[in-house]
């Protein structure tokens, strides 16, 4: 069809050589025009403020991008203020701001480096962790030995309403005769309560619903002893045992008890503290932060643990790769 054209206007005797240089000048000037309506607005400076649909769009696609431009906007109307300031930071675009946020904020992006990032800290770190789980080992075995739990056994046993009132029975079984008088806290939790249960292991008497028993004879077999129960009527009136463990964690605590005329306390029992935590968060996300924290106690003050690590050494890559645009996010922690 164009080669027809083409013999066509040969044909008509009218000047082929000027028609192509103005279809050539038509060509370029569409082409750059085809690229500015094209470009993104990521491309734009951040002294100027995104359109609401480009933002909204860009949001959609990558919503890390709301924090980005939340940062961007804070700067622009806090810092940027005068034309100085503004032809200092104009080569910034939301595009670069966007890059170094992504940095820090998006494994995926970190990917790149966190083979090589885990490799160095392995090497100078990560032998400490096996050296932490053996000082585990030897607290608990420590523990295992001292604990109050090494002489007598405490059971739920079962759960009685006589005369509207209720009754718990406790199976109390020495363990290291003879035993004389026992004292422990118990308490009924719901089972929802999560986090009211890991804290009552901890601070047991802080918690109001927490019940004090103490049993002062001689304890010489097995038996099961009742206690009138007051506290938890209202939740365990006319109820059976497995009705009650369906809905309550049942968690109990000895304080003490009495051998041989000695009183033996569960505060007698000293376990370091980073080594408690550590064992209360074993499968918890906070299990890294007390390890290092024992680590740090006693073996190397100077422990740093991965997720510090990974983080100072991303910080340095981002301000090698773009130290302007560090420069430029780091006016929002400037004071006024």
């Amino acid at each position: 069809m164009f080669s027809t054209y083409i013999k066509h206007l040969k044909e008509k005797n009218i000047n082929f050589k000027k028609i192509m240089k103005k279809l050539i000048k038509l060509s370029v000037l569409l082409f750059v025009l085809g690229l500015s309506s094209c470009t993104s607005p990521l491309k734009k400076s951040v002294i100027e403020p995104l359109e609401i649909k480009d933002l909204k769009s860009i949001i959609e696609k990558d919503t890390l991008f709301e924090l980005t431009y939340k940062a961007i906007q804070n700067i622009r109307e806090t810092k940027l203020i005068d034309d100085v300031e503004k032809a200092k930071w104009s080569d910034i675009t939301y595009e670069r701001v966007h890059k170094t946020v992504k940095l820090y904020s998006d494994t995926l992006v970190q990917s790149k480096y966190t083979e090589k990032i885990k490799s160095d800290w392995n090497s100078k770190y990560g032998f400490y962790l096996p050296k932490a789980d053996s000082i585990s080992k030897h607290w608990k075995k420590y523990e295992k030995e001292n604990s109050l739990n090494s002489y007598v056994s405490i059971e739920l046993f079962d759960i009685q309403t006589e005369y509207q009132r209720v009754k718990i029975g406790f199976k109390i079984t020495p363990l290291k005769m003879p035993l004389k008088q026992v004292s422990f806290d118990y308490i009924f939790i719901d089972k929802n309560e999560k986090e009211k249960i890991k804290k009552w292991k901890r601070y047991p008497s802080l918690n109001d619903n927490t019940v004090s028993y103490n049993y002062y004879e001689n304890i010489s077999e097995p038996k099961v002893y009742w206690k009138i129960d007051s506290e938890n009527q209202d939740k365990l009136e006319d109820k059976i045992l497995e009705e009650v463990l369906g809905k309550f964690v049942f968690q109990l605590q000895l304080n003490s008890i009495t051998k041989d005329g000695v009183r033996i306390s569960k505060y007698d029992i000293d376990i370091p503290t980073n080594i408690e935590r550590m064992w209360e968060n074993e499968n918890d996300f906070m299990y890294d932060y007390y390890r290092g924290d024992v680590i740090k106690e006693f073996i190397n003050s100077e422990f740093v643990r991965y997720d510090r690590f990974k983080i100072t050494k991303i910080d340095s890559i981002a301000r090698k790769l773009d130290p302007k645009t560090i420069a430029f996010l780091e006016l929002n922690t400037e004071k006024e």
